[in-house]
């Protein structure tokens, strides 16, 4: 842990040569995934909706629904596990901390707001990606079955939440390819450029607390943090749960998967 933190930290002591470096590997890292991305879609494409139309109809309610419910489990994730004493020195590094392995989040006024090095916390994206990959790599296979066309909507769903994701939070909110990309992303999706406005907070509306809340607080989420912010305000609500419809659906469609997958059917 220490010695990321001597590698990766870039301060005005860091030789000119190894800031340069960093910083275009931090570039570079969101342009691979868009490539890996795009291989994929290129060569298995095809594959995605190649089955029957009950098949297909699986597909697409699955990826849907898992691209939506995603803004809540990312929120969950980041608001009960990111930041947790167990992970958070794992994700602390995308707040610009090293914190000591089992910490718990801290106030600190001193986090900077653009990244750029290559953090501990991508760790998390690559696991995702890893998992999202492999499920759509399970439901290209042939025979198609209900577990496997729920498999390649699933990872459809991951891949469709984590690419927008990965636009709206890493290139135009934290700057990754560049300021100049950022803004013109913003001057050309205003919603997008508000969910990256209030996403800042979450880095730098930090305050003193006395009771079990996160110094950070909300949003935890992105495209729905501006909602977050209004329970908060409106209703101080510090964490806002999945909807009960939302919950439902989401664990009949997981249940009939398990089930499925049981059922090797």
């Amino acid at each position: 842990h220490k010695s990321y933190h001597n590698i990766m930290n870039v301060d005005k002591g860091t030789p000119a040569a190894m800031r340069a470096a960093l910083k275009f590997l931090s570039r570079a890292f969101p342009v691979v995934e868009c490539v890996i991305i795009a291989y994929w879609a290129y060569s298995r494409g095809s594959t995605i909706f190649d089955g029957s139309i009950s098949s297909n109809c699986v597909r697409i309610t699955y990826a849907a629904l898992f691209a939506y419910v995603m803004e809540y489990a990312s929120r969950y994730l980041h608001s009960h596990v990111w930041h947790c004493k167990y992970l958070w020195w794992i994700h602390g590094s995308h707040h610009h901390q090293y914190p000591a392995i089992g910490s718990s989040p801290t106030y600190d006024h001193g986090n900077a707001f653009v990244s750029p090095v290559i953090e501990l916390n991508d760790a998390f994206a690559v696991i995702f990606a890893t998992i999202a990959t492999y499920l759509m790599w399970v439901g290209s296979c042939y025979p198609s079955n209900f577990s496997r066309d729920c498999s390649m909507g699933i990872g459809v769903g991951v891949t469709l939440y984590g690419f927008s994701y990965f636009l709206g939070h890493d290139i135009v909110a934290h700057e990754r390819c560049g300021k100049k990309i950022a803004r013109s992303i913003r001057r050309a999706w205003p919603f997008l450029g508000e969910c990256a406005r209030v996403h800042v907070q979450h880095h730098h509306k930090v305050k003193k607390e006395d009771d079990h809340h996160d110094p950070y607080g909300p949003p935890y989420g992105f495209w729905l943090g501006s909602y977050e912010i209004h329970c908060l305000q409106e209703k101080g609500q510090h964490y806002v749960p999945m909807p009960l419809p939302t919950k439902v659906l989401l664990w009949t469609a997981l249940g009939l998967y398990a089930l499925a997958l049981i059922l090797n059917h």
